[in-house]
């Protein structure tokens, strides 16, 4: 904990978003206010989750063996990842801009979210679906 805080404050951070439980915030205040540093904007990104619920441990390649190839296309997981924990209606493809745009932090979810693989693969789909073939 107190090297997270020391390091952030060396390098001015001023905002700080991350998969922080609650309670690494609240007991990085108590450094920061041990301190009297100035304490950064945090805020909260709910964990990922396995389809089956359990730990963000699970969603890894151990999670049910499943090839990464089929749906390595960064921006079908960049869109993907994104609308894990973030709510913006019902828009499921957006372009990099569009998440830029639409993007609104009081919008991050409180719950973890459910990694699923078949939305990812749909997702992928997608994305292959609007590739351009270079055949030379």
């Amino acid at each position: 904990m107190l090297a997270v805080v020391v390091d952030d404050h060396d390098m001015g951070v001023t905002t700080s978003s991350g998969r922080r439980s609650s309670d690494q915030c609240a007991r990085q205040k108590q450094i920061y206010d041990a301190l009297e540093w100035d304490l950064p904007n945090m805020s909260h990104i709910p964990l990922i989750h396995g389809a089956d619920g359990a730990s963000c441990r699970s969603v890894t390649a151990r999670s049910g063996s499943r090839p990464t190839a089929p749906w390595a296309i960064a921006r079908a997981l960049r869109n993907y990842l994104v609308r894990l924990g973030w709510g913006h209606g019902d828009q499921e493809i957006f372009s990099t801009q569009e998440m830029i745009d639409a993007f609104d932090l009081p919008a991050i979810g409180r719950s973890a979210a459910r990694f699923d693989f078949a939305k990812l693969e749909n997702l992928n789909g997608h994305y292959i679906r609007q590739a351009t073939i270079n055949h030379s």
